[in-house]
């Protein structure tokens, strides 16, 4: 979960160090730390007039191709700057290919495509296992015929190139060539025909990219300037399935295409403009930044694989360029210079195996390697801190060198040293470091729709998707930290998030930790103090009582199976969710184990989540009634459950059930101070219940129904209650002769008048069942205890039934 703990520290920019370069002022100059080397000239001369280039996802090896063939070139990584002499390059493998147009090299798969109309897919492998398959062509026929026919005046004359391919980086199988003003989806196992082709413009399309995250969409670009994103999942055969269009993208032909590895909707594009462009697809037509320092055309980019900001370009004004989006405005931080080489960059591309190794190829059959290394780095690096704070600083040193281990151990150091200090927010703020940031919008889903400062949003997520570890950092580049300092990291930033909003009053936050909070007191029940936890639950029962009180019985069970005298203290979390104990108050107060406070808070939350329920309680109370006498602990500890259950009796008229139960509760808690309550509401239910009974008997017209209920309920209380308040032992006898009586008489007339209640039955049946509900009554209290008067009226009672019966 992202934290909601505002830093309230801006970032920095990083230092002006940078800006005094003086190839930045408009002279040449070294950067400092950025380290270029070429191919040596005896293999350039070897694959001299490439025309395409590209590098290997995975391993330090790039494909050069040119007018007659392709040559596999292993190429020096970061290991091979400390070595003395020159850098190694060698040429591993040489395929024959006449009129190279463009390649790719994605996995095993080696395209590459010419310009007679044909793709032809190699299958080649450097890690163990894999197996170098046959060589499969892919015929454009199509293509073949149409440029047989005459050209028209006007228009740009058809040719057999293959202008670009594309292997989908989600499956290998699956491919895109870019042919005149057509684009072609092919899959390797069908070599006759490709699955979809379209016509995509009225020029030359020349450049093409996969979404990486998303192997459905792709992006062409091309002669007529325009950028069109397609989608293969609403392909028909009638439509042009474009789903993002950028009328003019750039004032000259696009020549590159390139997806960010990290953001799913940042799209950086070159053109014969000179012009870099950073597009978010979420927001409408423009770019959200755009790129200027080459002189020539932009002909190849490719982004950093392990930081979102950094991008390498190459064009034809003979200069490899790095870029840093948060360094505005020149944003380029360091060039090759003319010299280095001497024609037109074709291809760039970083190293997936060493992130801070670069590429590029010249026309002329050179390639660049260039060093990124920590002196370049360090003037860049965004800081949070001031330059006193070294500790923290070091922290963002190596989390931006991906030394993990270090930057996690020295974070939680210094979260301690925040946290102890009592600064809970600058202890939260060290601790996010060790976090990656996802994208806000994964599945960007582009609707053109302008906002009102598009490059203010992206600025604002470049600075955290750059200052954070980025989103799937791909485990090859650095180290994992030890599992250990993650949990430790984990569970301290669980702590103090919780009291982060605590402080703020933030429930809403505080629900969604619920499920990291139970899960590290699974594993540990002291992770979280007790007294942190009670602070939570004052935060959330109010919010949300019925939610609140379901992590409560959660954390409840969990106690519950710790034993040993050290999770005492763990009881007071079940007596404040309890809200109240019948026990409070009293002299003798009973102790209550943890593992009787979790069935309580059990049955509370259940009992609540039925009282709430709005068709319980609107159609049929009875049903609460009914789960309380059916579930009830032995002891019901809660003050308020059996406040509400008193309050549900007398409700429905159930005075029986209350005074018994009333009596069963004064039984176990003498001397409290809910026992002085029940008493005093004892005593004024007293004449409520007198005066119904006295209403009920001058009723005119009493059906046997009422008569009924009001003489099985005398019947109980006489024989089962102990201790009934004055007025009613005098006057409940008196009255249960009378309704006996009238109940009696009420069976007969009802009988006469041909009226036999919902069950059909004669009189004589309705009084057998009378007497078996009475002799069940009973059964629950022995005759001895039963006042003798009162023992003397239900005798007389039930042998009224009885005569009747007979």
């Amino acid at each position: 979960v992202a934290s909601m703990a505002t830093d309230v520290r801006p970032f920095r920019l990083p230092t002006s160090e940078w800006r005094s370069n003086a190839n930045l002022r408009g002279r040449k100059a070294e950067i400092k730390g950025f380290i270029h080397e070429s191919i040596p000239e005896d293999l350039q001369y070897q694959i001299g007039g490439a025309s395409c280039f590209s590098v290997h996802d995975s391993t330090n090896h790039a494909v050069i191709g040119n007018k007659s063939k392709i040559a596999l070139v292993e190429i020096p990584g970061i290991k091979d700057l400390d070595k003395v002499g020159r850098l190694k390059y060698k040429i591993l493998q040489e395929i024959t290919c006449p009129n190279v147009q463009d390649v790719h090299w994605l996995g095993n798969r080696l395209l590459i495509a010419n310009s007679s109309a044909t793709v032809f897919m190699h299958k080649v492998g450097f890690e163990k296992g894999e197996e170098e398959g046959s060589v499969v062509a892919y015929i454009h026929r199509q293509l073949q015929k149409s440029s047989e026919e005459a050209a028209i005046p006007g228009k740009m004359a058809t040719t057999q190139h293959i202008n670009k391919v594309c292997v989908n980086p989600t499956d290998l199988d699956l491919f895109l060539t870019l042919e005149n003003t057509n684009f072609h989806i092919w899959h390797a196992e069908h070599k006759d025909e490709p699955l979809r082709t379209r016509k995509c413009g009225k020029n030359p399309n020349t450049a093409a990219c996969w979404n990486p995250h998303s192997g459905n969409k792709f992006m062409v670009g091309g002669v007529t300037r325009a950028l069109k994103l397609f989608d293969l999942r609403n392909f028909k055969e009638e439509e042009k399935n474009v789903v993002w269009k950028v009328k003019d993208a750039h004032l000259g032909a696009i020549r590159a295409i390139q997806w960010s590895p990290y953001v799913p909707h940042w799209v950086a594009t070159g053109g014969e403009d000179a012009r870099i462009k950073i597009w978010d697809l979420r927001y409408g037509q423009s770019p959200v930044v755009t790129l200027e320092d080459h002189t020539n055309s932009v002909n190849s980019l490719d982004w950093s694989p392990d930081h979102t900001e950094y991008l390498i370009s190459g064009g034809s004004d003979h200069t490899c360029k790095v870029w840093n989006l948060t360094m505005a405005p020149h944003y380029v931080v360091a060039s090759t210079p003319q010299t280095r080489t001497q024609s037109s960059i074709v291809g760039v591309g970083f190293s997936k195996k060493d992130p801070l190794v670069c590429y590029g190829a010249s026309s002329d059959g050179g390639i660049v390697t260039c060093y990124l290394t920590e002196p370049f780095f360090k003037p860049l690096i965004q800081t949070k801190f001031k330059e006193e704070q070294q500790k923290e600083k070091s922290i963002e040193r190596n989390m931006f060198f991906r030394n993990f281990a270090q930057a996690y151990n020295t974070a939680y150091e210094c979260a301690i040293k925040s946290y102890q200090e009592k600064d809970p927010f600058a202890a939260l703020a060290l601790l996010e470091m060790c976090y990656e940031r996802n994208p806000i919008d994964p599945e960007a889903n582009p609707l053109n729709t302008p906002l009102i400062n598009p490059t203010k949003i992206f600025e604002e997520e470049l600075h955290q998707y750059t200052y954070f570890i980025p989103h799937n950092f791909p485990d090859h580049f650095a180290a994992r930290p030890d599992d250990k300092i993650i949990e430790k990291i984990a569970n301290l930033k669980v702590i103090i998030e919780l009291e982060v909003h605590v402080a703020k009053n933030d429930a809403n936050m505080l629900f969604q930790f619920n499920g990291m909070v139970l899960n590290n007191l699974k594993v540990n029940p002291k992770s979280v103090e007790v007294a942190l936890l009670l602070k939570v639950f004052h935060v959330i029962l109010p919010f949300d009582y019925l939610k609140a009180l379901e992590f409560g019985v959660q954390v409840c069970e969990i106690f519950a199976k710790c034993k040993g005298t050290e999770y005492e203290g763990h009881r007071s979390i079940g007596l404040f969710l309890l809200g109240g104990s019948i026990y409070d108050g009293g002299s003798n107060e009973k102790k209550l184990d943890m593992e009787t406070l979790a069935t309580q808070v059990a049955f509370l939350y259940n009992f609540t989540k039925l009282l709430w329920d709005e068709d319980s309680i609107q159609s049929d109370p009875r049903k609460i009634m009914e789960y309380f006498d059916e579930n009830k602990p032995m002891e019901v500890l809660s003050s308020a459950v059996n406040r509400i259950y008193l309050n549900l009796l007398l409700q429905t008229n159930n005075y029986d059930r209350f005074y018994l139960f009333v009596e069963e509760i004064h039984a176990i808690c003498e001397g409290t101070d809910f026992h002085k309550k029940i008493t005093k509401i004892k005593l004024e239910v007293s004449e409520q219940f007198q005066e119904w009974l006295q209403e009920t008997q001058e009723q005119t017209k009493r059906t046997a129904k009422t008569l009924k209920k009001c003489v099985l309920m005398l019947t109980n209380l006489l024989w089962n209650s102990r201790a009934l308040p004055t007025n009613l032992g005098t006057y409940i006898p008196v009255a249960l002769s009378l309704m006996t009586s009238d109940l009696v008489a009420a069976f007969k007339e009802e009988e006469a008048e041909g009226k036999r209640g919902i069950e059909k039955k004669t009189a004589e049946e309705r009084a057998e069942g009378m007497v078996i509900k009475i002799q069940k009554f009973m059964r629950k209290s022995d005759a001895k205890r039963v006042k003798l008067e009162w023992k003397k009226q239900v005798d007389e009672t039930l042998l009224a039934f009885k005569r009747f019966e007979n």
